[in-house]
Formats: structure tokens, sequence, C-alpha cells
């Protein structure tokens, strides 16, 4: 690129002298009267007498008189304006050196080549790769090849050429400077050209009402007609609002329904598409606890969540007003220093434009960190660790859900307590010298008792329950073709089917009904209409029945396993009943019922073939969140006992399961074991079911570890309930065992309760979890 400002003049003497030598070159000095011209670039370098030059800089029409020479020989100025000023080039020859001339100032603008090549324009002179540029000039097929054209180094491909006109696809290139032409043994420089150029976004996750960061190499050249799209659901675009601009970034704020997928810029006036990075729509950040609730000056704080952007800069922490400094941080951590005494208030996280607010935060010399166990029944001892304990164990007051404990033993950092009678699942709370600190988590009541030992029939291969929203426990009795029913209060009754292990195809009202039942047959609640469901692979038939045991079946035309349910939604009020299909593909299928208005209905079948549940022997249960998303065990498709896949669905209102699949959401499917962790960190052995927990958690019966585990919907973070060697025991979870051989898992509405199918010990394992 050519350029000239004013030079010291000992350098410009040496420029000059290079150039023609024996010329002398007068000192530059202050311009009296005359604001001093400072050209920053001219073009072209070469061509005829007569051909036209142009000058450019800023405030070009604000200084005095002035000339220019070539090789000492006057130019004709033909006009002047802000940025341009355009000479007529004089008679010469050869390569001579151009003077600006002004009061008594000499300043070198370059050289100009008296030669047949010259470049005078380009059209448009900006463009992204592939676009097509108009050169005009003369002598482009002076020489006996195609000339080669450079856009500020770098190569384009010629289109087409004449000796005046040369069309010319952009190859690629940064930034911005001349074009040049060759041809033969001659060179020229025309214009100065940019490249218009995707440079990087940030951040690069967000959601509805993030803003973004967008570089662009030559946004000046096009931010007046600039759209900014992001991916939608169904393969469309969405324009994101433009905030703000420089000539370098633009800044916008993302609309709602966005997906996660490409994005890309469009330049409207000459209809560039300039494709941007991938964007990653996650949802807003939440928090799930804090710990301490109450601290004072030095202390640590940790937050527990998801969502969170480990991305510097990306995640802000506030208590009140106050920015707080971030020690550590991954996705579902932070770590925070209460650095300076701050006042009390909530806390606030954002990340990316998009905030939540959590729980009250106390300054103070009184907290606690952890209990230890989490879950207990009374007479057990809890250990509960913090600060600004007192010392004396009756200067420490203990309440559990409102109930006092016992203090044991008390120190500084850690108080030893036993659970009350009359306790209650909720938080504890330490009062000590006028302070009071409450636990971020609550102490649970959990224990678990055995429900219909002695009364069921259960085989030593498969089985399957529900959980109605009463609290009514149904259980196949697979080897003898019926359904016990188990109330809340432990009586267990004959539901449906025969009294004699009769099997068959046929409907009607309690013992008329006949079943066929197998290992893979699965029964399950449609909370949405208030009936049971019921599978029967070896018929091809979906069963209903009433809570009054009154049945009807709905033929199929593949063998049915296990059953899952889609929420109600504006689409699908009655719901979908999703299916794990026996068979080579183990696709996903959904019977879509219709109200007919009278207490009948009729079904649609349909597949979703992009979605695979693993085809499991024993059959294994699969579950799906209010949101639409689906858990199943199984990996890439495949049976596999140790890992849990996630398919995401973007589109609650329509089960399109657009977003994509997390096949390690939780467990590694190349390692069993036992280990709590996040995503594939975390180790399970054996896993025969998932369930929904509550609106954050889904539950596991990871069998061969004698565990239920529980999983957090967002960020795949795996935790134990209980977990002991195989048996049979009751009472709190630290010592509750279950057998080596169970096979269904169920949750009562509330999520109170979770359900184990006993198989080795012949019951139900009824667990109270709060």
């Amino acid at each position: 690129m050519i350029k000239t400002s004013h030079f010291y003049p000992c350098f410009l003497l040496l420029v000059f002298l290079m150039l023609q030598s024996g010329c002398r070159k007068e000192k530059a000095g202050a311009v009296i009267g005359n604001k001093p011209i400072d050209i920053t670039y001219y073009y072209p370098n070469s061509g005829r007498p007569g051909s036209i030059l142009t000058l450019e800089g800023e405030d070009l029409d604000a200084g005095g008189d002035f000339t220019v020479e070539f090789g000492g020989v006057k130019g004709e100025v033909i006009s002047r304006g802000k940025h341009q000023i355009l000479l007529r080039v004089p008679q010469g020859e050869g390569k001579v050196a151009v003077f600006l001339l002004q009061g008594g100032t000499r300043t070198s603008v370059g050289t100009f080549t008296y030669q047949s090549l010259s470049v005078v324009s380009i059209e448009p002179n900006y463009a992204i790769k592939g676009k097509q540029l108009k050169l005009r000039g003369m002598g482009f097929t002076a020489g006996t090849q195609l000339p080669k054209v450079f856009l500020n180094d770098s190569i384009a491909k010629i289109v087409s050429v004449t000796d005046t006109v040369m069309y010319v696809e952009v190859m690629g290139g940064q930034g911005r400077g001349p074009v040049k032409v060759v041809s033969g043994n001659q060179e020229s420089l025309g214009p100065q050209f940019q490249f218009i150029r995707y440079l990087d976004m940030k951040p690069k996750s967000g959601g509805p009402g993030s803003i973004v960061e967008i570089k662009i190499d030559g946004l000046s050249y096009i931010k007046a007609n600039v759209q900014v799209n992001f991916s939608g659901p169904y393969g469309q675009f969405f324009n994101c609002p433009v905030q703000s601009h420089t000539d370098s970034t633009i800044l916008v704020k993302l609309p709602e329904n966005i997906v996660s997928g490409p994005t890309y810029v469009l330049d409207t006036k000459s209809d560039s598409k300039l494709d941007g990075g991938n964007f990653t729509v996650v949802p807003s950040p939440k928090i799930f606890s804090i710990s301490p609730t109450s601290a004072f000056e030095g202390q640590e704080v940790l937050i527990e969540g998801s969502y969170f952007s480990r991305i510097p800069g990306e995640t802000k922490v506030y208590i009140d007003t106050v920015l707080m400094p971030i020690k550590r941080i991954d996705e579902s951590k932070i770590a925070i220093q209460i650095h300076k005494p701050i006042p009390s208030g909530l806390i606030r996280i954002e990340v990316n434009g998009q905030k939540v607010t959590g729980p009250l935060f106390t300054y103070q010399k009184l907290g606690i960190i952890k209990i230890s166990p989490e879950n207990g029944i009374p007479g057990n001892e809890v250990d509960i660790e913090g600060f600004g304990f007192s010392l004396t164990s009756m200067e420490n007051r203990v309440l559990f859900n409102g109930v006092p404990a016992d203090v044991i033993q008390s120190s500084a950092g850690k108080l030893r307590v036993r659970v009350p009678n009359g306790v209650s699942s909720g938080p504890v709370t330490v009062q000590t010298n006028n302070l009071s600190a409450t636990s971020s988590d609550p102490f649970n009541y959990a224990y678990s008792t055995t429900l219909g030992k002695g009364n069921l029939r259960l085989g030593a291969n498969g089985g399957s329950m529900a959980v109605d929203g009463q609290g009514n426990v149904y259980v196949l009795e697979v080897d003898h073709h019926c359904i016990k029913k188990i109330a809340p209060d432990g009586t267990v009754s004959h539901f449906a089917g025969s009294l004699n292990s009769q099997s068959g195809l046929r409907n009607g009202k309690g013992t008329e009904i006949l079943f066929n039942f197998d290992k893979n047959s699965t029964i399950g609640y449609d909370k949405p209409r208030n009936v049971i469901g019921i599978t029967e692979p070896q018929h091809l038939v979906y069963r209903e029945l009433t809570l009054d045991a009154v049945s009807s079946s709905w033929e199929t035309p593949k063998p049915l396993e296990t059953i899952s349910f889609y929420p109600p939604t504006a689409f699908y009020p009655q719901g979908l009943v999703f299916y794990n299909v026996h068979g080579n593909n183990n696709n996903l299928y959904a019977l879509m019922s219709y109200d007919n208005g009278d207490g009948t209905y009729f079904y649609e079948f349909f597949s979703f073939p992009t979605i695979k549940i693993s085809n499991a022997y024993p059959n294994t249960r699969f579950a799906i969140d209010q949101f639409g998303n689906i858990y199943g065990q199984g990996l890439n498709f495949a049976f596999n006992k140790c890992v849990i896949t996630k398919y995401v669905n973007q589109e609650p209102n329509f089960p399109a399961f657009v977003g994509g699949t997390f096949p390690n959401f939780a467990g590694n499917s190349t390692q069993s074991g036992y280990k709590d962790g996040i995503g594939a960190l975390a180790l399970f052995n054996n896993i025969k079911g998932v369930t929904i927990l509550d609106e954050q958690h889904i539950v596991v019966l990871d069998a061969g570890n004698n565990a239920l585990r529980r999983v957090n919907n967002d960020n795949g973070e795996v935790t134990t309930i209980f977990k002991n060697d195989a048996g049979y025991a009751d009472g709190d979870l630290r010592h509750t065992k279950i057998s080596n051989n169970v096979s269904d898992i169920a949750v009562s509405a509330d999520g109170r309760f979770c359900y184990i199918l006993d198989n080795g010990n012949s019951c139900v394992r009824k667990i109270q979890l709060h």
C-alpha cells in the first residue's frame, strides 16, 4: 500500500535521493497561513500521460493552494474535495517522483511509472470470498499471458478480461490493501480493497436476551446494511436486533425461539452472506444451593447450580449489588470469596445476559457448611460442620425443621447432635450468641419400609410396577398374568386378571380380564387421563385400565416394551404414550389418543426414527421430563448397562426432539463401577431403569451396586441416595439393603417416595426420600 505523511527532513532526503539521483530536496517547515495537506494514499501508481491520479486523505479541501509535480512537471488539478483530489498526469516517461508543493514545503507523495498498464477502479471495493469484482484500467491484455491480480497480496481468480475491463473472483484473504495487477514485466497498483471476513463471536453460548458481540474484518463497509441471523427450530433463521456497532464489532440481542446451530451475517446491499460460528443455546443459569448461607470476610462460599460458564468474564456473581470475586468455577459450581465487609442480600448470577436470583446471604460470623449424613431417622447422630459455634454445648441451640435436638459434642467448627423425635424434613438451624444460621440444604427424614412381602408372586426375571396419583402401587405378576394392587397402608389386593393364572386376550372388569404377560411387559401410570397403561408384546397390544380395573385395548404394528408418558401440550392435550419397540431398529414410537367425546378414544401410532432407546433383556424403563427430554439407558442405540443418554427436546409444544443427543449424559460407556460425579466421570453398574424424581432430577436403579442414585437433569451430576451390600434390611438409608435381583422403579406423584420392585426379596421396597 502506498502512503505518505510529514517526514523528518533527513528521512525525506534519503527517500528522494533513492528515487531521483541529483535532485535537490527542500527542507519541510511550517506552512504560514495554510493548513498542511496530508495525503494518506494515491492511485494508480502507473499509466499514460493524461491519466487521472487520485489522492486520498482527510480535510483535503481545507488547506491553501498547492501544486503536484511529476518528475518536476506540474500536473493539472481537476477537482478538490474533502477526501479526494483528482489530478491529470502530465507528459513524461519512465519512473518519476511525485511531490506535493504547498508554501515552502515539499512533501513526497510517491512514484509514478509511465507505462501502458494501469488500474483505475474496482467495483465493489469490498467483498467476501467467492464474490466477483470489476476492475477498470488499461493494458490488461498487453502481455503475452493472462495478467495476475492480487488483492492486498492475496491472489484472485480471473473470470474474464479485455484490455480495459477485467472480472475477478475473490479467493480469500484478509485486511485492507491495494489491488495489484502484474502483466509481463509491468506492475500497477490501484485503489484499496477490503476483505469482509468473519472473525469471532463472544459469547458462543447463551439464550434469549443474551448480548452477543460479533467481530468482522471490514465491518465499517457493511454496517449500515448488516443483518445478523441465528438458527431457528425448523431450519429457519431469526434476525437478531442490533443493539450497537463500531467499525469492527456488532452487538446483538438474541430473540426468543432460537436453537443451537449455525449463524450468519448478511450484507443486504450486496446480498453477501457471511457464515459465522456455531452458537449453543443453554437455559438460564440455575441456583440449587449456597453453602454457607452466612459468612464473613475471608471465607469462601460455594454456589451449586447449572449452566454456569467457566470462560472468564462470562459469569458474574453478586451479593446484593456487590460484584464478588470468583475463585473457582465450572459448569455446576462457583466458589466466591467474601473479600470485604458487604451488606447482606440476595445472591444473583448473570451468565451472558441471562440472570437468576438465589437465596438470601447474611454477612455474619456464624454459619453452617455441611451436614453429614443429610438424612436419617430419630436417634441417629449427625455432624454439623461450620464456624462460630460455642465451645460450650449448652450455648448452641440446634433445630431440625423447628424441633430442638440434643447437642452431644461441640467445638468452634463442628457440632454432633442427635436427631430428635417428631422430626420432619426441613432445614437445620443453629443459634449461638444471639446469631442464627440455617443450612442451605434440608435434612431429610428418610427411611425404607417393605410392601407386599408374603403376598406377591414375583418371578426371577422381569417385572414391572406403577404408582397412581393416590399412592396405590400396581405390580405385574408376570408368570401369573395378573396385576396386584398395594394400597398406601400396605394392604395387598387382586386388581385385574385371572385368579388362576389363566392367560389370554380379553377385555372386561377385574377378574374378567385376561392378560398374556412376559418379561418385556410393562405397566405405567398415565397422569393426564388417570389410567393405567400396559404393554403385551406377545399380543401386539397396548392395554388401558381405569382405576376401578375396567380394560380396553388397541392393537399395535410392532411388539411394545417400555412405556413412558409425554406431558400434555397445546397440540396434544391428551398427552402421548411413548414406547420402546422390541425389534432390530430399537425405534421410539408414540401413540396419540383423541377423545371422541363419548368416553372412547381414537389412537394414532407413529415413529420417531431419530431416537433409539436401547433394546435390553429384560426390558428397562426410560423417562420423559416435563420439557419432553428423554432419558434412556444405553449408548449409540446399543444396550449398555453403565450409561444414560439424554435426547433434548427444544420444542415443548411438539415433540420434534430438535437439539441433539448427549450420549454420555451420565455414566461412562466404557467403564462400570461405582462413583459419584458429573457426566462421564460418574460410574454405574447394571442400570435397571430410570424415572423422573422431580423437576430437577431423575432417579436411577443401579442394580449392580445395590444402590439408588440421583441424577441432575441439567448437568448429569450423579449423587447416591443409598448404597449397601445386597440383602434385606429396612430402616434409615445408611442401613437399607436391597437384593441383587431388582427389576423396576417408580416414584410417587409428589416425589416423596421411591418404589423398587425387589424380585429377590419378593416384595416392593418403599423409600421415603423426604
